[in-house]
């Protein structure tokens, strides 16, 4: 057995009658933990690809002889 039997219970706990499970308030907790990691990450890929943009604006300027 790979899980302890408490587990197994409190699990047996979070289901309703037609199988579906009611998400407990750690489960919620995590997702919504997730959820704001993956809105930073893109945020910041966002704000990266913008930069790289500028600099790359900036050095073609640079290569025609316009600052």
């Amino acid at each position: 057995m790979s899980s302890c039997l408490c587990q197994q219970d409190r699990n047996q706990q979070n289901r309703k009658a037609d199988g579906t499970e009611e998400p407990t308030e750690r489960s919620q907790q995590i997702k919504k933990k997730k959820k704001k990691k993956k809105k930073k990450k893109k945020k910041k890929k966002k704000k990266k690809k913008k930069k790289k943009k500028k600099k790359k604006k900036k050095k073609q300027l640079r290569t025609r002889g316009r600052w």
